[in-house]
């Protein structure tokens, strides 16, 4: 249950005041969910075909802007699953691209108004059969120096000239700026809470704490102690505590009355995966996975979404990403829409029945072509065959590595590539007799000769095979030394 709301500061005006009611809105309800908090994020890349797995489980979505894209829209629509608008910088977003700037807050032409802010969430309300309830604030401003994220100062500003307005006129419930349970993400955010609360008697554009209803967090580890310990309970977690201390006694307030602040909003989770969890390496899907289906159950018990949804004070959560350009380990899908182990895990959480390997017809170092200095050999870290030297070889020589694959089907594919570095490497990727492609692959830890040394998978998304038999070259036309060791690849079919 969510605890009763503070009362508004006598500043508060009747808006105000009536924003904090949560809306009755005369629309269709969504059909019931299995699991009401679940979730997802949506970029620009996904496609229907990734979402449809989850039209079942996930009951609400967002995408980094105001409007949902038309596809978006029709299939939430069609699936009964709310659309969630969200501010994320100093500036509105045409629906089609979160990165498409439409007007900003600042004095760069175009200069939004406060209308223009009003009338988008409008009209993204009036777009969708199940109208949008919430509104969310700015996405991890502690992360840049500006220009690249607002300041606390700037924020509280935009805060009360656009943001609250917007909700306060369409009559949503507001949905903090993101913090996080580190220190630069808690300080940034009590500060904006302080300048928020210092504008509260601004003539023109008011600031309220109080109509802020619902606190915003990400988090990127899944062990069952934090969870139960940073994010515990109403009255007692460790985020709640060190957000309350950081406030203090400020505005000449009680001790006890930021405590209840935070204790008084529900939190919701609008990103989290188990990726930060280890950084030499992060962790795979295949890792991820076991670790949300509850199969590592001395460490993490059933799991961080299990954990979650029993969680009285944790309202909504959502997995960052179904799917992203970025390489990296951490998507419920693969571009073409294949779930990924994560992916399964997110659709049946605690289940330890969930099938975690990294999909794919996996082809081994050891039926790899090789030429130059590239060589196969035994990891004494992990005790699999790799190879190595791969690229431009002490800056000289190259040496390339071809696996001949088979697909069914021309077109685009994913491919999982086992590796291993103890440095943040590039290589290039060609397939047939396409100009390769440089992709980047983080640190794994250690190299082979060190104990420890373990390798990871990452997915990455190959264009133009054909039908029948393809050659997939790492290594060729590398202008720089060579990239990580290769341990295995596999074929997303």
């Amino acid at each position: 249950p969510v605890l009763p709301l503070l009362q508004p500061t006598p500043s508060s005006t009747d808006a105000t005041t009536a924003c904090m009611e949560e809306p009755e809105v005369d629309i269709p309800l969504p059909p019931p969910r299995v699991m009401s908090k679940q979730g997802l994020i949506l970029g620009r890349h996904e496609r229907e075909a990734s979402v449809d797995h989850f039209k079942d489980s996930a009951s609400w979505f967002y995408n980094y802007g105001q409007r949902a894209s038309k596809w978006q829209g029709e299939w939430a629509d069609a699936h009964g699953i709310e659309y969630v608008p969200m501010i994320t910088k100093g500036y509105l977003t045409r629906p089609e691209s979160w990165r498409d700037i439409s007007c900003y807050f600042n004095s760069t032409w175009p200069t939004c108004t406060q209308q223009d802010v009003i009338d988008t969430i409008r009209t993204s309300i009036g777009e969708r059969a199940i109208a949008p309830k919430f509104l969310i604030g700015f996405n991890e401003m502690y992360n840049n120096p500006p220009p690249i994220d607002l300041t606390p100062e700037v924020a509280a500003f935009y805060w009360g000239k656009y943001v609250q307005p917007a909700a306060i006129a369409n009559k949503l419930i507001l949905v903090s700026p993101t913090t996080a349970h580190s220190q630069k993400g808690m300080a940034w955010y009590t500060t904006f809470l302080k300048r928020c609360y210092d504008n509260r008697n601004d003539p023109q554009y008011p600031c309220d704490v109080e109509v802020i209803q619902r606190l915003a967090v990400h988090e990127y580890e899944c062990t069952s102690s934090v969870w139960d310990t940073s994010y515990g309970t109403w009255s007692s977690s460790n985020i709640i505590t060190n957000l309350s201390n950081s406030m203090g006694t400020y505005g000449g307030k009680d001790k006890n009355y930021w405590s209840s602040y935070f204790q008084n909003r529900a939190l919701w989770v609008t990103e989290m995966n188990c990726y930060w969890e280890s950084e030499a390496p992060h962790l795979d899907s295949r890792e991820q996975c076991l670790r949300i289906t509850g199969q590592k159950w001395q460490t993490y018990g059933s799991g961080p979404l299990v954990k979650i949804n029993s969680m009285e004070n944790i309202e909504r959560y959502a997995w960052w990403d179904t799917w992203h350009p970025e390489i990296k380990p951490n998507y419920l899908t693969y571009l073409g829409g294949q779930l990924t182990p994560i992916g399964r895990g997110y659709m049946s959480p605690g289940d330890p029945s969930v099938n975690c390997d990294i999909p794919g017809v996996k082809y081994y170092a050891k039926d790899a072509s090789l030429t130059g200095p590239a060589e196969l050999f035994t990891c004494f870290g992990t005790g699999t065959e790799m190879i190595r030297y791969a690229g431009l070889y002490q800056n000289k020589v190259e040496g390339t590595i071809s696996f001949s694959v088979d697909v069914p089907s021309s077109g685009n594919y994913a491919i999982n590539v086992s590796y291993l570095t103890r440095t943040t490497r590039k290589l290039t990727v060609a397939v047939n007799s396409s100009t390769p492609k440089y992709f980047r692959f983080r640190q794994t830890g250690k190299w082979c000769f060190e104990d420890g040394a373990v390798s990871t998978a990452v997915p990455i998304e190959l264009k133009g095979l054909t039908k029948g038999t393809n050659l997939i070259t790492f290594g060729d036309q590398m202008k720089e030394k060579e990239g990580p060791i290769i341990e295995w690849i596999s074929i997303v079919l």
